[in-house]
């Protein structure tokens, strides 16, 4: 149901799809990146066609299903004839091949797909967590558990994606916001149950004095936004696919100092704000342009 009806009230639905990049027991990385695409209904559906037919160029399916319209009820036969997500790594290696070799009917190809960063159907960032910050995030509870501490850590990124999505007006009150995280595979907890702490968490109601959690936790509260969160499988979400190519551009700017316009030379050309939010400065950095400072305040 994409609008709800509560005595004669109207609420809007919100759709957040969260992938990330690199991993909190990982000692290689000095961040953890967790990217995000935000969508209604009547962006979804453009996004998912805009994203399919980027995807049919790429991927090479065959002449009945290029030339096939995308309809959002085949979204299913989608899933199944672009088979596996296309992964990040995969892509940007093409891109660069097509790019050393001059290819330009390539280079369009993966282009066009890039395009939608520059498309106003999508609202897209990151939150980075910086592991030489750590200090500063005495504030949140550890357990020797590695897989539960991990846990900590990710409800605190996410609820700095809504908070952050709410900072930018991106959601109306009293809106339902359906939370979908990519299924991950590096721990024991149950997807269920991990989905079920993950949702309490970012629905409980603060008690002041609103600092540091409890503020972020605020902000959802005082806008009434109801979370409910689900893990899903990325081969059955193109946007959960977006936000893993967004997650692998950020994890090679923070992790490995690469410049975004030279690796990712489509940026060049475009006006685009490329925005990570940096834990534990909070402060919002564009990474679009090689003018800006690529690194977090605690780097």
């Amino acid at each position: 149901m994409d609008n709800i009806t509560i005595n004669e009230g109207y609420i809007k639905k919100y759709y957040l799809y969260i992938d990330d990049s690199c991993k909190f027991y990982n000692q290689k990385d000095d961040h953890v990146i967790y990217s995000y695409v935000l969508l209604d209904k009547e962006k979804r559906d453009e996004f998912n066609e805009k994203y399919i037919e980027s995807m049919k160029n790429i991927r090479m399916l065959g002449k009945h299903i290029e030339n096939k319209k995308y309809d959002k009820n085949d979204l299913s036969l989608w899933y199944s004839w672009i088979d596996e997500k296309y992964k990040a790594n995969d892509i940007f290696s093409k891109y660069k091949t097509a790019i050393n070799k001059k290819n330009k009917k390539n280079i369009d190809k993966y282009e066009k797909l890039f395009s939608i960063f520059n498309n106003n159907c999508i609202d897209f960032g990151s939150v980075s967590w910086c592991k030489k910050g750590e200090d500063s995030t005495k504030f949140i509870q550890v357990n020797s558990d590695r897989a539960l501490n991990d846990l900590q850590k990710k409800k605190f990124m996410i609820i700095s994606i809504v908070k952050k999505i709410i900072d930018d007006n991106l959601l109306e009150s009293n809106a339902f916001l359906k939370i979908y995280l990519d299924v991950e595979t590096d721990d024991n907890i149950d997807l269920e149950l991990k989905a079920s702490i993950i949702e309490n968490y970012l629905m409980q109601i603060p008690n002041p004095p609103y600092f540091y959690i409890n503020k972020m936790l605020y902000a959802r509260y005082a806008k009434k936004i109801n979370i409910s969160v689900e893990y899903l499988e990325s081969d059955k979400s193109f946007p959960i696919q977006f936000a893993d190519i967004l997650a692998n551009a950020t994890n090679k700017i923070l992790n490995k100092n690469l410049d975004l316009e030279l690796f990712f030379p489509y940026f060049k050309n475009y006006s685009i704000n490329f925005l990570v939010k940096s834990l534990f400065s909070f402060d919002v950095i564009d990474m679009s342009s090689s003018n800006n400072i690529k690194k977090c305040n605690s780097c």
